[in-house]
Parts: C-alpha cells; structure tokens; sequence
C-alpha cells in the first residue's frame, strides 16, 4: 500500500479551492445519517434564540484526490435546478425490496425507453446478487450463504461471484485488524433476536424487554465460532467449507457495497457513462451527473437537526482540524462524487432501547457488544465494496487507530461523526 501524502500546506488549500462544491439536495439523501436514532446528550448551552438560517456547506478535496474534478466544476447556487444538455433527460426509478432497502437509480439518457432499458438490466443485477448473497432465503438452481450456513462443514460448490465476496471478507478482516469480521454470525444471530422485535425506529427507537438480549455468556460461546481463518475456499473461487460447522457466515457488513460495486461496472462495461445508484446509504457514481462536468453530490445529514427543528447546541459541537462547524448546518458535508463512491455506516440504521440503555446494529468482535464511539462513519472511495467494509471496520476500531489505517490508504477518506458530535477528518478532506 503507497502511503498518503501528510500535511495541509497553504498551496494545497489554494489547489483544493478549485474544486468547491455547492449543496445541491438530491432524492437520494437517504444517505442522511443519524436522525431519530441518534442517543440524545442532554443540552450544555442554551439553545440559539430565533430560526436556525441553513448555510451553504462545501466540502474540499486534495488536489491528489481532486485531479479531475478540475476541468469545468462550477458552484451552482443551491435552489438552482441544473439540466443537462438539450440531447439528455435525467430518469430515475426505485427498487424496493433488495438487500433490506430501496435501491435509487438516476441517470441521463436520450429518452424514456433507453433509461428503463438500462435500469431493467440494473434491476436484474442486483436481484441476482441480493439472492446470492442472502443469509435467510434459499433460491430454486443456486447455492448462496444460507446454503454455506446449512452444510454442516460439507464442501460447497458455489458462483466465483459468491466466492470472491467471500475471499475480499477474508482480505478486509486483516486489513481491518478484525473490526469487519464475515464469519460473526453466530454472534450477530443473538442480536437479531431484539432488532426483529424492535423493528424500524420511526420515529423514536423502540423498547423492548431485557429477556430478548443475549447474555455474556451466551455471547462467548457463540464466538467461540467466528474465525474467518477457518473459511476454505477453492483455489478458483467456486467451492467452499466452512471447517467449523458451527460457523455461520454474515456478510451484511460488505454484501451491499460490493453488490453495488459489481453492478456499477458492469452498467459501465455496456456503455453506461453517466449515472448514480443509491442502495441505502451505499452511493456509486458513475461518471458525471451532467455531460458539462459537474459532479454527482451526496449529503450527509446533520443528525442535530431533527424535522426541521434546530436542537439545542452542545459545546462538543465542532469540527476538529476543519474550522468551526456550526451545527445550524443542515447538512454535515457534501460530497463531490465521479467514479467514486460514497458509504456510510450509522447507529440510526438499525437500533433499539433496553432497560434504558441504546443498542444498535454493529457489533464489535472483539467485544460482542455494539460498537461504541461513533454516531456515523462515512467512506469516500472508488470501490463501493471497500467503503462499505470500512464503514463497520471503523466503527470497531478506536480513532488513532482508524486514522493511522485510513492514512495509510490511496485514495480513501472518511468523515466521522464521535458520540460527543463532534466531526473528524481525514487528511484529504476540509471544510471551506
């Protein structure tokens, strides 16, 4: 791994400049992170006397990241609707149903038809990799991860699509020092338990009883199971034996991403040059969201602002080594997408409440507990399978430890949001 270039100097502000991006808010702001979920502080200031006036919030890229967002990127104020050329019309269609969420499609095209034509091959993609990778269903003709679960230690003979998902979990255990783990199933399976009970959080996370959590000692027993050195595959990637039967495989921390990844190249390898596709917080450009230059662009909602309604503010509110951050914003940043993705992971996404304490989703290995430090964690990168990996690594890992690892990465920057709401950075990215 090449290591990234350190130190904000004035020059490289100066260069960054150039690639300011304007808030445009678009229907894909599903991505928006951490609303009614979010655990409640109580207040430490009083709350700002009149109404909270939304500004504009550019994010800026290094100019290595930034190279071709040069060209003919301008700012667009934000109540202004920018369209394409006269030759294309922007469509957009949803899914609902795949991979737990609604998968967004918008793109350019010539007419109607020529998007829907498209789309439908879209739509197919990911309906075939969404049964492949499924933990809960089988499927008449293929063997997908429930049917790996199901084996008892027998080898499986398996798509090279499913047995590559599985060899890029095994590479990202290691990259990400354990924290994004595909074989924690059995762990997992116990926290399921109280998420299906509380079902979605809207507005307010549900309660639900204390029987329904997992004890510690139930907890250790299961990983004693979760070693992903004890998956075997294939020298070609087409069978599989998971050597402890015991084992059961979860791939929700990557599924989505790399799903995203596969079928964004393959729209690209039929010609697709201009599109975006949001899966539920997992967002993949493709080229240019115009034919004039400018960039697709992905809000990260600010989790204080709530219907509305401005929160009171908190000291913790502010942007470490980014300048002030005023959590009157309503968004948190924007991200400038070509060719690039942008994933983010949060507590909002699946949580509930016991005996007066929050739980959400992601589960620490190491701990067997959820996740503690972060509200949200969202990753910018060409890979969306990558990103989506990070996002829950990093929320397993504490934050000199996850900076280290995300400097030591081309190409890869990350905006956390801490449990005291304040913002960190990546070397790569700053707040104009």
């Amino acid at each position: 791994m090449k290591t990234k270039v350190k130190g904000r100097t004035d020059a490289r502000r100066r260069t960054a400049g150039l690639v300011t991006i304007i808030v445009i808010v678009l229907s894909l702001l599903s991505m928006s992170v951490l609303s009614a979920c979010a655990p409640k502080s109580p207040p430490t200031e009083t709350e700002p006397s009149g109404p909270a006036v939304s500004k504009v919030r550019e994010m800026l890229l290094s100019p290595d990241i930034a190279g071709k967002l040069t060209g003919d990127v301008l700012g667009v104020d934000i109540d202004q609707k920018v369209e394409p050329s006269a030759d294309l019309k922007r469509y957009s269609v949803v899914y609902p149903n795949l991979f737990d969420v609604a998968i967004t499609v918008i793109g350019l095209a010539a007419d109607e038809a020529a998007f829907s034509a498209e789309a439908a091959k879209i739509h197919e993609d990911f309906q075939y990799f969404h049964q492949l990778f499924d933990a809960f269903n089988t499927y008449p003709g293929m063997n997908n991860i429930r049917t790996i679960n199901e084996s008892g230690g027998a080898e499986v003979r398996i798509d090279p699509e499913l047995g590559k998902l599985l060899q890029k979990g095994k590479e990202y255990y290691e990259l990400t020092r354990g924290g994004m783990n595909i074989a924690i199933g059995t762990v997992t399976e116990m926290w399921r338990v109280a998420l299906a009970a509380a079902g979605p959080a809207h507005p307010e996370p549900a309660t639900v009883s204390p029987d329904l959590l997992p004890t510690a000692a139930e907890l250790r027993e299961a990983a004693q199971h979760i070693d992903p050195g004890k998956i075997r595959l294939g020298a070609d990637l087409t069978t599989v034996q998971l050597l402890d039967p015991a084992m059961r495989l979860d791939v929700g921390a990557l599924a989505k991403g790399y799903a995203v990844e596969l079928v964004a190249r393959r729209a690209e390898a039929r010609g697709v040059t201009s599109m975006l596709i949001n899966a539920g917080g997992n967002v993949r450009s493709i080229g240019y969201r115009h034919d004039n230059g400018r960039p697709w662009q992905v809000a990260i909602k600010n989790p204080l602002i709530a219907a509305g309604t401005l929160e009171p503010a908190r000291a913790a509110d502010k942007v470490a080594s980014a300048g002030k951050s005023s959590m009157d914003d309503k968004y948190l940043a924007v991200l400038p997408l070509i060719d690039h993705a942008a994933v983010t992971s949060g507590v909002n996404e699946r949580c509930f409440k016991a005996d007066g304490r929050f739980y959400h989703h992601i589960i620490d290995p190491q701990t067997l507990q959820p996740a503690q430090g972060y509200l949200s964690i969202t990753v910018y990168s060409s890979d969306s399978g990558l990103a989506d990996a990070l996002t829950t690594g990093l929320f397993c890992l504490d934050l000199e430890t996850g900076m280290d690892l995300i400097e030591s990465l081309q190409g890869i920057e990350v905006v956390w949001l801490l449990s005291d709401r304040s913002l960190r950075l990546s070397s790569g990215w700053s707040f104009k």
